[in-house]
């Protein structure tokens, strides 16, 4: 009998694990052109939703709806893709294929250039600057710099928070790195 009980127990503390958002039916979704998508954690065990939204707008103004649980901002719905679509260099954007949808990475509003090295798409600081696992995330102006996929690559802290983006540095056990604040 406590076997059992347990068991039953066991399963009901998975099965509203394994459910995700018990108020919100889908891990993201349209509604008008905004995108809506829903968290899971801790909170969303107990039943308290973790839900955010954002206006499709920039490169990807479109709002597409996937299947009946996703959904993603998009250049335009008519630009469907397979996987073997390359990612490629289009007005400051590098273009890539997502869930069968072209999708817009702005590379000029951040401070970098979408450059063709190595054969492959991707924003970088202009000129590209090659980098390593050693590379430290450091300031420049109110950018982050920081290492992606082996070349630097700027973050502008005022693009995310406006005005009042800073960027700011920091020291840690590895050595100094740097992080956007909202001053």
């Amino acid at each position: 009998m406590l076997k059992t009980l347990l068991a039953i127990t066991a399963l009901a503390v998975c099965a509203t694990i394994c459910t995700g958002c018990p108020s919100c039916p889908y891990d993201a979704a349209c509604q008008g052109n905004t995108l809506h998508t829903c968290w899971v954690g801790v909170d969303q065990i107990a039943g308290d939703p973790a839900e955010t939204w954002n206006e499709c707008e920039g490169v990807n103004p479109v709002c597409q709806t996937i299947d009946d649980r996703n959904a993603q901002c998009v250049i335009n719905s008519d630009r469907t893709c397979g996987d073997a679509l390359e990612a490629f260099c289009e007005n400051g954007t590098v273009v890539s294929c997502v869930q069968g949808f072209q999708v817009a990475e702005d590379c000029v509003g951040h401070g970098n250039a979408c450059a063709v090295v190595e054969s492959v798409a991707r924003c970088a600081m202009e000129p590209p600057v090659s980098c390593d696992d050693s590379h430290r995330n450091r300031c420049e102006g109110h950018s982050v710099i920081k290492c992606v996929h082996g070349y630097e690559k700027a973050r502008d802290c005022e693009v995310d928070y406006g005005p009042s983006g800073l960027c700011t540095e920091y020291d840690t056990e590895q050595g100094a790195s740097a992080y956007c604040v909202d001053r």
